[in-house]
């Protein structure tokens, strides 16, 4: 009964924000659209994304420029609960702000590398410095891995990106991967403080299922494309465990390629007869898992934070899957095309 009390108007709140997601109807508008213009138009007229598209270019050139507009839609989003909470309420959400906070940071990595100029907004900007230690701005000048890495000396992010080979071939994975480490290290390390008994409990089935996904993800791509060492991957991983035993990770880690790979995986909780892992399309399965872990997590625990967390993830999927459906629409691709991209980044999109 307290955490519902405690709860229900944030609760009450996100389930609003909830009703302006996209629905599988829209994603079938943009994809049957001709041109970017024509997207940027529809999504103009659209309850989630009206206020963000009214002073956007009409055709918006680059995918990066693309991720940032979407990227500061969310905050506003995350914004709106954050106004809207009391104290204890401010510091869960604070805590779900990193992963906000950490997309932010990737879109401004790939900016590096695109020389894209990425949109300035002030309120975001201030925000993220004085609540967050993290300056934005100093990230969107940076031209290069060493500025980058520089300008997170004063975060969570810099210890791990302090031990990377900055000439690296592969230097963009290298610094994604730290970032996520980083993350997650704060997330297990910070969860008992910041959450109530409940809703720590709840949300480290959710973030247990993310690390142990998101290992078994870097170590296939590993296999699939780079020759990294054993001994690399190791350090490469998120120390932590949920139902991915440790044992496992390091059967995962030395074997010789993705066929051993694929014997193993099979000794896991992520591949079962009823939801097998996808040696094809692995992303598919990394989401159809997660989306069945938030939904567990709302249906055990529906007046807890985990409605809240549930959202938030939405929202960040559902950039993924529009910056994709725009991307498809950019390069003129086939609508059942651009479907099969769709189904990828959201397995639950009935289109």
């Amino acid at each position: 009964m307290f955490a519902t009390i405690k709860y229900s108007g944030l609760i009450t709140k996100s389930r609003a924000l909830s009703a302006r997601l996209l629905t599988p109807e829209d994603y079938d508008r943009i994809i049957s659209m001709d041109s970017v213009v024509e997207a940027i138009a529809y999504l103009r007229e659209h309850p989630g994304y009206k206020d963000i598209f009214r002073y956007a270019d009409d055709d918006i050139s680059h995918r990066g420029q693309l991720e940032h507009i979407l990227a500061y839609s969310l905050y506003r989003d995350y914004l709106k609960l954050y106004r809207f909470a009391d104290a204890k309420g401010r510091e869960f959400l604070a805590f779900l702000e990193k992963r906000i906070e950490l997309t932010l940071i990737k879109s401004s990595l790939r900016a590096i590398y695109t020389r894209e100029a990425l949109p300035r907004y002030t309120d975001m900007l201030n925000y993220l410095d004085r609540h967050c230690n993290l300056k934005l701005e100093n990230l969107y000048n940076a031209d290069n891995p060493a500025s980058f890495v520089n300008a997170l000396k004063r975060t969570i992010y810099y210890p791990e990106l302090s031990k990377l080979d900055l000439q690296a071939k592969d230097i963009i994975f290298m610094i994604e991967s730290a970032l996520d480490r980083s993350y997650f290290r704060y997330i297990w390390e910070n969860k008992e403080k910041c959450l109530s008994k409940q809703d720590a409990e709840t949300l480290t089935e959710i973030f247990g299922t993310e690390t142990d996904l998101l290992n078994i993800m870097w170590i296939y791509r590993c296999k699939r494309y780079f020759a990294l060492s054993s001994s690399y991957l190791y350090g490469m991983v998120i120390p932590y465990f949920h139902k991915l035993k440790k044992s496992q990770l390091n059967a995962l880690i030395e074997c010789n390629n993705v066929e051993e790979f694929a014997v193993l995986i099979k000794k896991t909780a992520y591949d079962t007869p009823r939801s097998p892992f996808d040696m094809i399309h692995p992303e598919m399965t990394f989401n159809k898992k997660m989306d069945e872990a938030y939904r567990n997590a709302v249906k055990q625990s529906p007046v807890s934070m985990s409605v809240i967390a549930s959202f938030l993830y939405e929202r960040t999927r559902e950039l993924d899957t529009l910056t994709t459906a725009i991307e498809c629409v950019r390069y003129s691709l086939p609508a059942d095309e651009i479907r099969s991209y769709l189904l990828r980044c959201k397995p639950d999109l009935a289109l």
